[in-house]
């Protein structure tokens, strides 16, 4: 499961271990509203985040720093799949009491995610995140867990969150994640031909699920 290849397609899940030289955080803060914090309308602190598919967190705290611009209390749970990319995550979080990450895959036993989640919550007195942001994960678990197992997985952040910031890949992603795993000789992604939800136009598709 890690992505432990410089190839950028050699992650089945999405876990690449160089992604943010990629994808550097300035890419996805540029397209976000700069009131964004005062947007959500929080009114008893924390603002309470959870960044799913976080990686190695650098998209993160570039979050948390722009979030706790307006001198708002902000409250962020880092979660991936990766145990070694939340490694270096924590190894490299320069705010330790603000951001939390936890290695931790939304689609195993959900009492055990629900667990974790709530244990975060419960920290910071509230029964849901205020935002959940979702930056470039909806392919993979759609490539993985199929048309349901994207149901689920979005189902499942809609009952944690007020708001929900999703970033749906387009089709030709897909299409590039299979013919890497093809040509690097690995499994294919056996889900991908019985997708109802795909062809150009998924990322429609995907958020009319919300």
């Amino acid at each position: 499961m890690s992505g432990e290849s410089k190839n950028p397609g050699a992650a089945r899940f999405g876990n690449f271990i160089n992604y943010y030289q990629f994808n550097p955080p300035e890419n996805r803060l540029k397209f976000l509203p700069a009131n964004l914090s005062s947007m959500l309308g929080v009114k008893t602190a924390p603002l309470t985040v959870l960044d799913v598919g976080c990686n190695a967190g650098n998209l993160t705290t570039a979050l948390y720093q722009k979030l706790s611009e307006g001198e708002e209390e902000v409250k962020i749970l880092g979660v991936d799949i990766d145990t070694l990319l939340i490694d270096r995550a924590k190894e490299n979080n320069t705010a330790k009491d603000a951001i939390t990450f936890l290695a931790l895959d939304l689609m195993t036993d959900s009492s055990q995610v629900m667990d974790k989640l709530r244990s975060f919550l419960d920290d910071q007195n509230r029964t849901r995140f205020d935002l959940i942001c979702v930056f470039s994960v909806t392919m993979w678990i759609h490539l993985n867990h199929g048309d349901q197992g994207l149901r689920t997985f979005i189902s499942l952040l809609c009952r944690q969150a007020r708001f929900l910031l999703l970033e749906p890949q387009p089709w030709k992603c897909y299409q590039t994640a299979a013919r890497r795993m093809r040509k690097l000789g690995q499994q294919e992604f056996e889900k991908m031909k019985e997708l109802e939800i795909r062809g150009p136009g998924v990322e429609e598709g995907i958020l009319k699920i919300c």
